[in-house]
């Protein structure tokens, strides 16, 4: 119950965040410098809290070093999550987004799964699974719907925007497994 409450803390807090990443980025005039400045932030205060929490700030260079390279793609990852989502949420709506991110995670995800990448515990493709996929892109559809319906009275569905929040999805669940 527990992982599942901070599922959704985790979740609400991506959208949020998405969403004044968007804002910030009319101040800056720049989704790079709006992702940059939103890093440089979250640093700091991950910063303080390794000070309070070890009484140090230290990050073992040499441990990190040991590792599978594929190790750094976390970074990497979180760089392509926080960017893209400041260019698409103004073209896709929050709610687009978030779908059209949640079934790139999803697909990627079950994909991370079945062949167990990133040390992630093997769990096999089922009907089951796929059918739940399914359901999310059923979701993705009712929810995207009424402004796909809008954008092509004003000319067509930002779809260049829906591949980018799909790939964002990608990033998020290469992210988690790498990580986790």
């Amino acid at each position: 119950m527990l992982a599942l409450v901070i599922g959704v803390i985790a979740g609400i807090a991506s959208t949020v965040q998405a969403s004044i990443n968007t804002e910030a980025r009319r101040f800056f005039r720049s989704p790079f410098l709006t992702a940059g400045l939103n890093f440089m932030v979250a640093w700091l205060c991950l910063a303080a809290f390794i000070i309070i929490s070890e009484h140090r700030l230290f990050i073992p260079l040499a441990e990190v070093a040991e590792n599978p390279p594929w190790i750094w793609l976390g970074g990497v990852c979180a760089i392509i999550i926080v960017t893209l989502n400041i260019l698409c949420v103004p073209k896709l709506g929050a709610a687009g987004n978030v779908m059209i991110l949640n079934f790139g995670q999803i697909v990627t995800g079950l994909v991370i799964d079945h062949f167990a990448l990133f040390g992630a515990d093997e769990a096999r493709m089922t009907f089951t699974r796929l059918l739940g996929a399914v359901m999310v892109f059923a979701g993705l559809i009712l929810v995207t719907h009424e402004k796909s319906a809008k954008n092509e009275k004003q000319g067509s569905f930002p779809m260049f925007y829906a591949v980018l929040a799909f790939i964002d999805g990608i990033a998020c669940s290469t992210q988690i497994a790498v990580n986790g």
